[in-house]
């Protein structure tokens, strides 16, 4: 597909029949504004541009198309009678790929033309070789992308199930063998969650002494009191509930629950990313091994005061 622009009639007709005889399809432009408008239309694979043309000269068709990114690697062929230095290399700085004398030599013509379109063919090819490498590095960038990913989530998950496994391994060792007071066991509660979560913002809940608030007895917020009279509260509404919940902000609270009785509530702060769902399902687990340390507590109390039942032993087995 040749373009072919000269103001000259009797010059586009020579071209159009040499170009013709070789196999080209050609379109015929009588000054810049039409063979721009041609251009745009379509792309071609070469552009014949007289230098010498009214208004728009060939010069200033040449700069705009090679500074357009879409028709840059266009090859042009400016058609010239003149002989000055200045003007040929004028054309090269503004892009011109080569020259073609007037009067026109028409073998001269054929060869530079297929030149020409052979130079743009290597270049369409190196350009859609290059679109397509990209594509496969790309593709390739976001398959690697995603088993890191997949890597990096199965080694989060691996480690928190090692530091669950402990988590649980202390807590069944505070059931073996329960500490001397509450506060004590509070405090290595709250301590084991904390490590087993990598959080500081681990808080226990218990039942206050007046029976109408929740008490921090250990972690980060130990000493506050939360009135159950407070409805908007996570930690009263888990509490009363008995469900686990989880806020926008990744403040996490988890009931610690006997059977229907609720013993208290574990609340941990900020859990966000990946590690939200592995963190919140180990802490609901450990939940459970805390309510048979603090459970086994009450017992050890009852034994102690000759109040424990045989039906309290049996129901352990269940929890």
């Amino acid at each position: 597909w040749v373009v072919v622009v000269d103001e000259e009639k009797h010059n586009r007709l020579l071209l159009r029949d040499v170009l013709e005889m070789r196999g080209h399809q050609v379109e015929e432009a009588v000054d810049g504004k039409e063979a721009l408008q041609a251009v745009a239309a379509q792309l071609p694979d070469i552009i014949l541009l007289d230098i010498m043309m009214p208004g728009m000269d060939g010069f200033e068709v040449c700069k705009r198309l090679k500074e357009e990114p879409r028709t840059a690697h266009i090859p042009v062929l400016m058609i010239t009678a003149l002989r000055e230095r200045e003007d040929l290399l004028r054309g090269i700085e503004l892009g011109a790929n080569d020259f073609l004398s007037k009067p026109i030599d028409m073998q001269e013509v054929a060869l530079k033309v297929r030149n020409g379109i052979y130079a743009k063919k290597l270049f369409d090819e190196n350009l859609s070789f290059r679109r397509e490498l990209e594509h496969k590095v790309a593709e390739r960038t976001e398959q690697l992308r995603q088993a890191h990913a997949a890597l990096e989530q199965a080694h989060l998950r691996a480690l928190q199930q090692v530091r669950e496994l402990n988590a649980r391994d202390r807590l069944i060792k505070l059931q073996m063998a329960p500490p001397s007071s509450a506060a004590e066991a509070y405090a290595e509660i709250a301590r084991i969650v904390a490590e087993m979560l990598q959080s500081a913002e681990v808080t226990v809940y218990c039942a206050g002494e007046d029976g109408g608030s929740l008490r921090a007895c250990a972690g980060q917020k130990m000493g506050e009191v939360v009135p159950l009279a407070d409805g908007a509260s996570p930690v009263v509404s888990v509490y009363q509930r008995g469900q686990p919940w989880c806020g926008e902000d990744g403040l996490t609270v988890v009931p610690i629950a006997y059977s229907a009785e609720i013993l208290g509530v574990i609340e941990v702060g900020h859990l966000n990313g990946e590690r939200e769902s592995l963190v919140f399902n180990a802490l609901q687990r450990a939940a459970r091994e805390v309510t048979l340390v603090l459970r086994v507590m009450e017992m050890a109390d009852d034994l102690e005061g000759g109040e424990l039942e045989i039906t309290e032993l049996l129901d352990m087995e269940s929890v």
